[in-house]
């Protein structure tokens, strides 16, 4: 007698049959499982159910606009972004990722959820090389960059901009940084780091803000960076 199926088994039929209620006939996920027998099976069994799941087609998701679900690759969107119907903010896992024909990547609201169409895209939506302040909440207006995320982006060696989040006095990779700067810029909740808000970090850390070396020099202490940097992000000095 073949062993019942086991507990990981049971989880992924579950999760296949989530997908194809639709081409199973039934109303619900308890309605599925009784149609293959889900607790009654062997391991055998749940190996030619699975099998047989696999197989077939899932069912068509209703959220998809069409021109998503026409991409050759498309899902859940992993990183925020901002749509290319309405240029509205599209949360992580919120939308839709797509290839475009062109043969670069887009988001996409799900059906319904994009707003009115904005021909115009805000200032900061061309976003390039500098460094930018994203709203947690909080306003853009806060006292201190703690109440903040701040963004350094910039062209690495590959030519293809990324982007770089400031964790104390540091600047750390963070994947998909770039599409949150844009995707935030078009609804409002980013615009570019002043000169004042850096001089000001500066000051109270005694790191430079932008290449976040410390500061020695008598000068550069009193003006909250140094005049390299200054001149590279043209910023007064001295």
């Amino acid at each position: 007698m073949s062993a019942p199926r086991t507990y990981k088994q049971a989880s992924f039929i579950e999760s296949l049959l989530s997908e194809r209620l639709v081409t199973l006939g039934a109303e619900t996920l308890a309605e599925a499982t009784q149609k293959v027998h889900l607790d009654a099976l062997s391991v055998a069994d749940a190996k030619t159910i699975i099998t047989r799941l696999m197989a077939m087609p899932r069912d068509p998701d209703t959220t998809m606009p069409t021109v998503v679900a026409q991409s050759p690759r498309s899902g859940v969107n992993d990183r925020p972004g901002a749509c290319d119907a309405c240029k509205g903010f599209v949360d992580a896992r919120q939308g839709f990722f797509y290839k475009l024909s062109s043969g670069g990547w887009g988001v996409h609201h799900k059906v319904g959820e994009c707003g009115e169409p904005t021909p115009d895209a805000l200032p900061l939506a061309q976003i390039n090389e500098g460094f930018y302040v994203i709203d947690k909440g909080n306003g853009l207006d806060p006292d201190d960059l703690e109440e903040v995320d701040v963004y350094k982006l910039y062209f690495p060696r590959n030519g293809h901009l990324a982007a770089k989040i400031l964790q104390g006095t540091s600047w750390v990779y963070r994947t998909g940084g770039v599409s949150v700067v844009r995707a935030m810029a078009t609804v409002g909740k980013a615009r570019a780091l002043t000169h004042e808000e850096a001089a000001a970090f500066g000051k109270i850390t005694g790191t430079c803000i932008a290449c976040a070396l410390t500061l020695t020099d008598e000068r550069s202490l009193d003006v909250g960076y140094g005049p390299v940097c200054a001149k590279r992000w043209d910023w007064p000095w001295g």
